[in-house]
């Protein structure tokens, strides 16, 4: 671990928050770095690892990084060390099932479990349409809650 000072350029993604600790984590997008920050002494930011793969959007939660890969449905845990370190970056589970690209924004667990995502997905690499929906870790199941147009979002 490491400190990196400012991140200027770098495309931050996958906005995440702690809040028994305090951090916020972000990744960059070219480069697959995670970052932490702790919001008493937000100045200082810290390289904590890589990810496997391009972050959406992101998460916190049971003391681990969450994330959905860009361009996919593959929704990732990212492992932490007591040190607060990456261990892992592990597949959790294909939500969807679906061959479509999918460009996930915000995604939280909420109290109830579930994790819910809001995703847009494109079909020749046009956006076709918005969805608001949740996806139960132990059921594997993937429900959409609202579809939405161009012209009406999700």
């Amino acid at each position: 671990v490491s400190s990196v000072g400012s991140i200027t350029a770098s495309s931050p993604n996958g906005l995440a928050y702690d809040p028994q600790t305090q951090f916020v984590y972000f990744a960059t997008l070219a480069t697959q770095r995670l970052f932490r920050t702790n919001m008493s002494a937000p100045t200082v930011v810290t390289h904590i690892g890589n990810l496997a793969r391009q972050p959406g959007g992101g998460t916190f939660h049971n003391g681990s990084y969450w994330y959905v890969a860009q361009r996919s449905d593959e929704l990732r845990r990212v492992s932490l060390d007591t040190n607060g370190s990456v261990v892992s970056d592990d597949l959790v589970a294909n939500m969807t099932g679906s061959t479509q690209v999918h460009e996930y924004g915000d995604i939280d667990f909420g109290s109830d479990g579930l994790l819910y995502v809001s995703n847009t997905v494109l079909i020749n690499l046009v956006t076709t349409f918005r969805q608001f929906a949740t996806f139960n870790l132990t059921s594997r199941v993937y429900t959409i809650l609202q579809n939405g147009t161009l012209t009406d979002p999700a």
